[in-house]
């Protein structure tokens, strides 16, 4: 198992990145669960929240107790869920197959009515996180029924645990610890934080809280603590280091923390240098850096000190039967679907291409784009990621792994072609509402069966104009599986199929939209490398363009558009013929 994308979760209660089309969806055995947990983790709140409650119930101005910023208190409860028992016989003693331990929050009636919208978010967050355990949880089931061998009880353990670093009238933040062990040669610790506004719910950016975020890096490198104190990097070491942090801060991927002693940044293993180095960690302190953090979001001297307003509990342990776990796994209706948004499935027709739909007319013989190339760097191996942290340049999101989004999408993809589904799930950003499932299922029947090698995927997909346009493909030789790499348009409030281009013209890890073009590519160690441009409205090529190696990702900017391949980055200039 991989690193949970945790961070995407938190991000679509508070306004970031949302994940809300995701499909799965709680039995009603975990309906019942969840109620029994919430009914007791009521009862951890504590007498002095409950009369604060009842105060509340009688009618008292509890707005008025919250006149200072020291009176946002909160209970953390951590929650474990476990698998069904395995028997080990040499010990003779029954463990579970995993266990998932996620925290959630019991926010006190007078929070909630003098902060609805931060009490809302807590309760949302909680939710989400609940989601997203029982979906790791799922996954271990899953894995366990295929009668995995080193499927024990010591290799499949994920623990998230939350300390809340900051709770007053500006901001509450937290700190999400995950500790992952799933059957490898160590554990892995990642660090997830969050800090929201309390009045509006939205998440804090550093660009948000800090004055200077072009300096900020700079300063990050200055304080950075290995775990191995005597440990002094080298200046090829610093300025990678430095690299990769400048991304984090661009991309705002930093974890960071702010309290009352300065702004701490928390690095996972791997982050900034191989494992050996384990987590690193650096603090800026007020008193090194007193203009570091803007004055609104200073923090604030309190009354009441934070431990004393923010209690930790520990919830009941709750099991979970194969059965109702892979019921949850195997639920893929999304929330939402309906009339206005359901599952639609795509026609595959045969596989003569390319395929245009009755009444499609494309007026377009040559491309109304001119591309012409600025420059090219090539070595023997390309690494997008050190190209991308050296540029300032984000690489585009891709579906192999959590998605991605766009200004008015979010973006899933169910590559699950063993199980006989391939599929993409659309969201809206900011309502998180479900736009559909398009379900291009019919396109893992090709005439040639293939192998394991050659399983079709869906790597990227785009909305434009009300068309959603996916890439079908497998990044092997074609010879094995001829029909790959083509592109797809579909309506996305009918799900009618629009045009199929021909093959092999789009396997690599995104693909760039305009007004009357796509610009595409694909390429393989024994396959032809291109660059292709299509028309938007009908598939047709246009042009191709001969590259070094097989093109990896098309990276618009501005004028410029940036095509990274195997072991070269291209340099592009556009413009209108």
């Amino acid at each position: 198992m991989k690193k949970k994308g945790l961070t995407l979760l938190l991000a679509m209660i508070v306004g970031l990145t949302p994940v809300g089309c995701s499909s799965l969806k709680v039995p009603a055995e975990a309906d019942v669960q969840t109620v029994q947990e919430a009914e007791g983790r009521e009862q951890n709140v504590g007498e002095e929240g409950k009369d604060k409650a009842a105060g509340a119930e009688n009618g008292s101005d509890t707005e008025e107790t919250l006149t200072g910023s020291e009176e946002i208190r909160f209970t953390v409860v951590q929650n474990i869920i476990e698998t069904e028992q395995y028997v080990v016989p040499e010990e003779g003693e029954s463990f579970p197959y995993a266990y998932v331990g996620y925290p959630t929050f019991v926010i006190p009636d007078e929070v909630r009515k003098a902060c609805p919208v931060l009490g809302e978010c807590l309760e949302d967050v909680s939710g989400a996180f609940y989601e997203h355990a029982v979906g790791t949880l799922a996954e271990a089931a899953e894995l366990a029924q295929e009668g995995e061998d080193a499927w024990l009880v010591t290799s499949n353990q994920e623990t998230w645990e939350l300390e809340v670093f900051r709770a007053d009238a500006c901001a509450v933040g937290w700190l999400l610890q995950i500790e992952q062990y799933y059957n490898g040669p160590h554990p892995n610790r990642y660090y997830e934080t969050c800090m929201i506004d309390t009045v509006t719910g939205e998440r804090l950016s550093a660009e948000d809280v800090v004055n200077d975020t072009d300096g900020l890096p700079g300063s990050i490198l200055e304080n950075l603590e290995p775990l191995d104190e005597d440990y002094i990097f080298s200046q090829e070491e610093n300025e990678q280091m430095l690299s990769k942090i400048e991304a984090m801060v661009r991309d705002d991927s930093l974890a960071w923390t702010l309290d009352q002693e300065g702004f701490h940044v928390y690095f996972d293993a791997y982050a900034l240098q191989y494992y050996a180095f384990g987590p690193i960690f650096a603090d800026l302190s007020f008193e090194d850096y007193p203009d570091l953090i803007r004055e609104e979001y200073l923090p604030k001297a309190t009354k009441t000190p934070l431990r004393e307003r923010i209690s930790y509990e520990r919830g009941e342990t709750v099991s979970w039967t194969e059965e109702a776990l892979v019921g949850y796994l195997n639920n893929t209706e999304p929330e939402g679907a309906g009339d206005d948004a359901g599952i639609y499935v795509i026609e595959c027709p045969d596989w003569e291409v390319p395929y245009v739909a009755d009444g499609i007319f494309d007026t377009l013989t040559a491309s109304p784009v001119n591309l012409t190339e600025v420059s090219r760097k090539s070595s023997d191996w390309l690494f997008a990621e050190d190209w991308s942290a050296n540029t300032g340049i984000t690489l585009p999101g891709d579906l192999y792994g959590t998605g991605y989004s766009d200004d008015l999408y979010y973006y899933m993809a169910d590559n699950s072609a063993e199980e006989g589904r391939l599929a993409v799930e659309i969201c809206e950003m900011g309502s998180y509402d479900a736009v559909g499932t398009y379900d291009f299922s019919q396109y893992l029947n090709t005439p040639m069966p293939g192998n394991e090698y050659t399983t079709l995927e869906i790597p990227y997909a785009r909305i434009y104009d009300g068309i959603l346009y996916a890439e079908i493909a497998h990044r092997t030789y074609s010879a094995d599986q001829p029909c790959t790499g083509f592109l797809t348009a579909v309506e996305i409030e009918t799900g009618k199929l629009l045009w199929r281009s021909e093959m092999l013209l789009a396997n690599s890890r995104n693909f760039v939209v305009g007004e009357d073009t796509i610009i595409c590519g694909y390429g393989f160690t024994e396959e032809d490398d291109y660059l292709y441009i299509l028309s938007r409205h009908s598939g047709a090529v246009l042009e191709k363009r001969k590259l070094r190696t097989a093109p990896d990702y098309f990276i618009p900017m501005g004028d410029a558009l940036y095509v990274l391949t195997y072991d070269t980055a291209y340099e592009y200039k556009i413009s209108d013929d």
